[in-house]
């Protein structure tokens, strides 16, 4: 009886151990999951924080305003030149060889 008995409270005690590690690991796994979950909203407001700047900084009245006391002439950004090619265009498709065409 005894041996049964003792064999019961250790196992009933290893049950107990094994309870508060898997407790324990779920405690430490939340606490590292609130530490991550902080650090992502702070990067979100800083984040947040930069694209307002952003904006304030590229309104177009802010910019005009700047142009003006800017010594340096601004030009408009237009499209590069679309480069020549070496086939002939012909004047019309039916005037066109294949010996014209590069053919």
């Amino acid at each position: 009886m005894f041996p049964k008995l003792l064999l019961t409270v250790l196992a009933a005690a290893v049950v107990a151990v094994l309870l508060l590690v898997n407790r324990q690991h779920r405690i430490e796994t939340a606490h590292r999951l609130a530490e991550i979950h902080h650090r992502l909203e702070l990067r979100q407001r800083a984040l947040w924080d930069l694209r307002h700047r952003i904006s304030v900084e590229t309104h177009p009245e802010r910019i005009r305003q700047w142009l003006q006391v800017d010594p340096e002439p601004w030009a408009a950004i237009t499209d590069p030149p679309v480069p020549a090619t070496d086939v002939p265009i012909p004047d019309s498709v039916e005037a066109a060889s294949p010996e014209e065409l590069g053919g």
